[in-house]
């Protein structure tokens, strides 16, 4: 029993581990997508990105009374909206809550849906464990042990023996009533489907990047196919737009408005930061695709007595 409940613990600290390896990519690819430029110095980027992946929305105000100003999350006033739904009158919410005042300020949406991304990247992040741990119970499954059936008179015969095959000795040297029969290899006949399990962990993370509007390197297969790469960049375009838009309008208003020489650009590097890298970080060995040939890498470095906890930002 005791066994049983310390693997899996284990087990669920490995699970957890892998999501969060998968998860927190995934949000570090989607808060670094866009640059702001010429925003003031009291205005964070990085937390205005951060807010906008959270909640959906954002604003940049100034805090009524001074001339600073903020980047943050934001609240309605009570009855302050608009024919359209949108606030006439808003409070600024920072990390430390308490509503700001403002009697000037701009506010935008993340997507088209005003809704936060964070419910989709967790579920990219829950369907790349399952395949990750699947292909891991798939390479384990490959496993061919020998099998020695003895008895207690035999076996410290029998463990002398191949324990001299692990140190490489070209002889082995056995007693007459040696039973080479009594060894057999147990195979579970598990067909290997790693390469599969692997190209099916890149489509989820293909789609992941699409709905954040990144365009991912493309194979050779898929070059082939100009009319289905065509309508996947066409899709991808469509995301970033919807992402992209808001934070343009924002920054046009704030230059006409207020005053503010300010722009946002996507990130000149995030293609090449959001290539597929399987998570690296479990138990026994992991087989890496390296294209038609394959390479075998061991590691062990998860802390058996880690605490059971998921990271949400």
């Amino acid at each position: 029993m005791g066994r049983n409940t310390a693997s899996t613990r284990y087990l669920k600290i490995e699970n957890y581990e892998i999501y969060n390896y998968y998860f927190e990519r995934m949000i570090n690819i989607a808060r670094s997508q866009f640059t702001w430029t010429g925003l003031p110095e009291t205005c964070d980027p990085w937390y205005l990105e951060k807010v906008m992946l959270n909640a959906g929305k954002g604003s940049i105000f100034r805090v009524k009374g001074s001339d600073i100003w903020l980047s943050t999350d934001f609240v309605y006033k009570t009855g302050g909206l608009s024919v359209y739904g949108l606030p006439t009158d808003i409070c600024g919410v920072g990390a430390n809550k308490g509503p700001i005042e403002t009697d000037e300020w701009e506010i935008m949406w993340d997507n088209k849906t005003h809704t936060s991304l964070l419910p989709h990247i967790r579920f990219y992040a829950k369907q790349l464990t399952m395949l990750h741990q699947t292909f891991n119970l798939n390479l384990k499954q490959q496993n061919k042990p020998t099998v020695v059936v003895t008895n207690d008179n035999k076996l410290l015969s029998n463990m002398n023996f191949f324990n001299e095959m692990d140190e490489y000795k070209p002889v082995l040297y056995v007693n007459s009533s040696f039973n080479m029969d009594a060894i057999q290899t147990l195979d579970l006949k598990v067909d290997y489907k790693g390469k599969e399990l692997l190209e099916a962990m890149e489509v989820v993370w293909g789609r992941f990047l699409s709905m954040c509007g990144i365009v991912p390197l493309t194979s050779k297969k898929e070059r082939m196919n100009n009319d289905e790469l065509v309508m996947n960049r066409q899709s991808d375009l469509v995301s970033l737009n919807s992402r992209m838009e808001d934070r343009l309008e924002m920054c046009n208003k704030l230059n006409k408005n207020h005053g503010f020489n300010c722009a946002v650009n996507l990130a000149s590097n995030i293609i090449e930061q959001s290539q597929f890298e399987p998570f690296m970080t479990i138990s026994g060995q992991m087989l890496t695709d390296m294209g038609d040939s394959y390479s075998r890498i061991s590691y062990d470095n998860v802390d058996k007595n880690g605490e059971e906890k998921g990271v949400e930002n």
